[in-house]
């Protein structure tokens, strides 16, 4: 997977970050993970902020409303606000963003 991943991250998503959020030409990514949302395992992340990240990025590896429903949503005080992901979309944000995840896949009961 690292050999997707890596060009994908050196090529298109640093010279972004570099860009438009950090603004420094410096900054390189610490780590990366891939998480994934299948039946009979994990399918939600609770709410959180992700202190270990200046910047985080996230990048929808399937479509919102064919695969599933829900998926990554930001806490707005008033309940979660889903985001529609497409497979391909990024969503760049920072550390004191609070979000969390919570992914009904179609065909399957809710869950974690």
């Amino acid at each position: 997977m690292a050999h997707v991943v890596q060009p994908i991250v050196r090529e298109r998503i640093t010279p972004y970050v570099r860009q438009h959020v950090a603004g420094c030409a410096e900054c390189a990514p610490c780590f990366s993970l891939v998480r994934r949302y299948l039946p009979f395992e994990r399918r939600s992340h609770a709410e959180h902020f992700d202190v270990q990240a200046f910047v985080t990025v996230v990048v929808s590896l399937s479509t919102h409303g064919a695969e599933f429903d829900g998926g990554l949503y930001v806490s707005t005080g008033r309940g979660p606000r889903f985001l529609g992901l497409r497979a391909g979309d990024a969503v760049v944000h920072g550390s004191d963003l609070l979000h969390g995840v919570q992914v009904t896949l179609h065909g399957y009961a809710t869950g974690s």
